[in-house]
């Protein structure tokens, strides 16, 4: 969440085609980088809207702009997208860990032996 209109979310926005949005780099000190956000997760979902690797960039960028002050984004990490990819699991705003300081959403999940997941959101408005 932005103290300030001109303030930015300290993150960049890719896109690659045909695999997604991706965080890119994460500024230092920034709300991006105080939220968790890391280098190279998919962006999953936007304010409550899915985002898929065929959404388009305009309509991600879109979305993270609609609300000026604020934006929730879900994320994960790579092991996280393809174990959700290989089990034919949806992305969903239900069943994340919050971080309220920042409305920022971590999607866990957890499999077998392995590290719990990464995922996260909150955008820096450089997105290009």
């Amino acid at each position: 969440e932005k103290t300030r209109a001109d303030e930015e979310f300290g993150f960049n926005l890719h896109a690659e085609r045909g695999r997604g949005h991706f965080i890119g780099t994460v500024d230092a000190g920034g709300i991006g980088e105080r939220a968790g956000l890391e280098e190279e997760q998919r962006i999953v979902g936007v304010n409550g809207q899915l985002i898929y690797p065929n959404t388009s960039h305009k309509e991600v960028v879109a979305l993270i702009k609609k609300f000026p002050m604020s934006t929730t984004l879900l994320v994960a990490s790579e092991s996280v997208d393809k174990y959700h990819r290989d089990h034919n699991i949806p992305f969903s705003f239900e069943n994340v860990e919050i971080r309220p300081a920042i409305t920022v959403e971590t999607h866990h999940h957890q499999h077998q032996d392995e590290v719990k997941s990464n995922g996260y959101e909150a955008p820096s408005l450089n997105p290009h």
